[in-house]
Protein backbone atom coordinates (compact mmCIF):
# COMPACT_ATOMS: atom_id res chain seq x y z
CA UNK A 1 0.00 0.00 0.00
CA UNK A 2 1.48 3.48 -1.15
CA UNK A 3 0.75 5.98 1.67
CA UNK A 4 3.11 8.67 -0.01
CA UNK A 5 4.30 9.87 -3.74
CA UNK A 6 6.86 10.67 -5.27
CA UNK A 7 6.20 14.37 -5.89
CA UNK A 8 9.45 15.49 -7.09
CA UNK A 9 11.97 13.31 -5.31
CA UNK A 10 14.03 11.47 -8.21
CA UNK A 11 16.40 9.83 -5.49
CA UNK A 12 15.70 6.79 -6.31
CA UNK A 13 17.34 7.22 -10.22
CA UNK A 14 20.64 7.60 -8.72
CA UNK A 15 21.05 6.05 -5.68
CA UNK A 16 19.66 2.41 -6.97
CA UNK A 17 20.68 -0.06 -9.33
CA UNK A 18 18.88 -0.72 -12.84
CA UNK A 19 19.83 -4.08 -14.38
CA UNK A 20 17.87 -3.66 -17.04
CA UNK A 21 19.71 -0.50 -18.48
CA UNK A 22 23.28 -1.38 -16.50
CA UNK A 23 22.60 1.32 -14.94
CA UNK A 24 25.02 0.94 -11.49
CA UNK A 25 24.36 2.07 -8.23
CA UNK A 26 25.09 5.89 -7.04
CA UNK A 27 24.51 6.58 -10.81
CA UNK A 28 21.85 9.06 -12.45
CA UNK A 29 19.92 7.21 -14.50
CA UNK A 30 20.16 8.83 -18.26
CA UNK A 31 16.22 9.08 -18.36
CA UNK A 32 15.79 10.83 -14.69
CA UNK A 33 15.30 14.47 -15.07
CA UNK A 34 16.13 15.26 -11.62
CA UNK A 35 13.49 16.70 -9.44
CA UNK A 36 11.14 15.71 -12.01
CA UNK A 37 11.00 12.41 -13.13
CA UNK A 38 11.14 9.59 -15.50
CA UNK A 39 11.31 10.55 -19.28
CA UNK A 40 10.62 7.53 -20.50
CA UNK A 41 7.73 6.58 -17.52
CA UNK A 42 5.35 4.41 -19.38
CA UNK A 43 8.06 2.37 -20.91
CA UNK A 44 10.46 2.13 -17.89
CA UNK A 45 11.98 -0.97 -17.04
CA UNK A 46 10.70 -3.96 -14.29
CA UNK A 47 12.59 -3.04 -11.53
CA UNK A 48 11.82 0.78 -11.79
CA UNK A 49 7.99 -0.67 -12.11
CA UNK A 50 8.00 -2.47 -8.99
CA UNK A 51 10.60 -0.58 -6.93
CA UNK A 52 8.78 1.54 -4.02
CA UNK A 53 10.81 3.14 -1.00
CA UNK A 54 9.97 2.62 2.57
CA UNK A 55 9.17 5.97 2.47
CA UNK A 56 6.47 5.83 0.01
CA UNK A 57 4.97 2.32 1.79
CA UNK A 58 5.28 3.85 4.78
CA UNK A 59 3.44 6.61 7.87
CA UNK A 60 7.45 8.20 7.75
CA UNK A 61 7.13 12.30 8.56
CA UNK A 62 7.30 14.31 4.90
CA UNK A 63 10.53 15.25 6.17
CA UNK A 64 11.92 11.71 5.80
CA UNK A 65 11.32 11.93 1.67
CA UNK A 66 14.48 10.71 0.78
CA UNK A 67 15.48 13.98 -1.62
CA UNK A 68 14.70 15.41 1.36
CA UNK A 69 16.61 13.76 4.10
CA UNK A 70 19.08 12.30 1.48
CA UNK A 71 18.73 8.34 2.94
CA UNK A 72 16.56 5.94 0.46
CA UNK A 73 15.44 3.25 2.46
CA UNK A 74 14.76 -0.06 0.54
CA UNK A 75 12.73 -2.48 1.68
CA UNK A 76 13.78 -6.29 1.66
CA UNK A 77 11.76 -6.65 4.55
CA UNK A 78 10.99 -10.31 3.14
CA UNK A 79 14.43 -11.15 3.46
CA UNK A 80 14.58 -9.81 7.33
CA UNK A 81 16.45 -7.23 5.94
CA UNK A 82 16.85 -2.96 5.08
CA UNK A 83 19.08 -1.00 2.74
CA UNK A 84 19.37 2.39 2.76
CA UNK A 85 21.46 4.44 0.48
CA UNK A 86 22.78 7.19 1.39
CA UNK A 87 23.18 10.40 -0.75
CA UNK A 88 27.00 11.30 -1.62
CA UNK A 89 28.02 14.67 -0.41
CA UNK A 90 25.79 14.14 3.23
CA UNK A 91 27.55 11.04 4.60
CA UNK A 92 26.35 11.50 7.98
CA UNK A 93 22.60 11.81 6.85
CA UNK A 94 21.71 8.69 8.46
CA UNK A 95 23.00 9.91 11.97
CA UNK A 96 19.83 12.75 11.97
CA UNK A 97 17.74 11.54 15.54
CA UNK A 98 14.63 11.33 12.93
CA UNK A 99 16.42 8.58 10.81
CA UNK A 100 18.23 7.12 13.85
CA UNK A 101 14.89 6.27 15.27
CA UNK A 102 13.31 4.66 11.82
CA UNK A 103 16.29 2.46 12.32
CA UNK A 104 15.86 1.93 15.99
CA UNK A 105 12.00 1.39 15.31
CA UNK A 106 12.91 -1.51 12.02
CA UNK A 107 15.29 -3.22 14.54
CA UNK A 108 13.09 -3.25 17.27
CA UNK A 109 10.64 -5.29 14.75
CA UNK A 110 14.09 -7.87 13.98
CA UNK A 111 15.72 -6.58 10.86
CA UNK A 112 19.00 -5.74 10.19
CA UNK A 113 19.80 -2.25 8.65
CA UNK A 114 22.84 -2.05 6.22
CA UNK A 115 23.73 1.61 5.46
CA UNK A 116 26.16 2.48 2.45
CA UNK A 117 27.68 5.86 2.59
CA UNK A 118 29.90 7.40 0.06
CA UNK A 119 29.10 5.35 -2.77
CA UNK A 120 29.64 2.45 -1.54
CA UNK A 121 33.50 3.04 0.36
CA UNK A 122 31.93 2.63 3.89
CA UNK A 123 28.76 0.43 5.44
CA UNK A 124 27.56 -0.05 8.37
CA UNK A 125 24.99 -3.26 9.23
CA UNK A 126 22.56 -1.86 12.44
CA UNK A 127 22.35 -5.91 14.03
CA UNK A 128 18.69 -6.01 15.09
CA UNK A 129 17.93 -6.58 18.77
CA UNK A 130 17.85 -10.33 19.73
CA UNK A 131 20.74 -11.11 17.10
CA UNK A 132 23.91 -11.77 16.46
CA UNK A 133 26.17 -10.39 14.17
CA UNK A 134 26.96 -14.01 12.50
CA UNK A 135 23.25 -14.41 12.18
CA UNK A 136 22.56 -10.87 10.88
CA UNK A 137 25.86 -11.68 8.24
CA UNK A 138 23.72 -15.31 7.24
CA UNK A 139 20.70 -13.11 6.40
CA UNK A 140 22.52 -10.72 4.13
CA UNK A 141 23.84 -13.66 2.77
CA UNK A 142 21.01 -15.58 2.40
CA UNK A 143 19.06 -12.61 0.56
CA UNK A 144 21.76 -12.28 -2.05
CA UNK A 145 21.42 -15.72 -2.90
CA UNK A 146 17.65 -15.27 -3.57
CA UNK A 147 17.96 -12.19 -4.83
CA UNK A 148 20.30 -13.16 -7.09
CA UNK A 149 22.59 -10.95 -5.57
CA UNK A 150 22.53 -7.38 -4.27
CA UNK A 151 23.79 -4.54 -5.57
CA UNK A 152 27.60 -4.54 -6.00
CA UNK A 153 27.71 -2.26 -3.07
CA UNK A 154 26.62 -5.02 -0.40
CA UNK A 155 29.03 -7.83 -1.72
Amino acid sequence: MQRHDCGSCTLCCHLTEVPEIAKPVYHWCEFCKPGSGCTVYDMRPQSCRSFQCHWLKSDMDDELRPDKCGVLIEDLSQHSLFLALVEQGRPDAWKEPALRQVFSSLSEQGFAVVVSVEGGQRQFVLVPYGKTESEVIATIRQAKEELNGLPSIYN
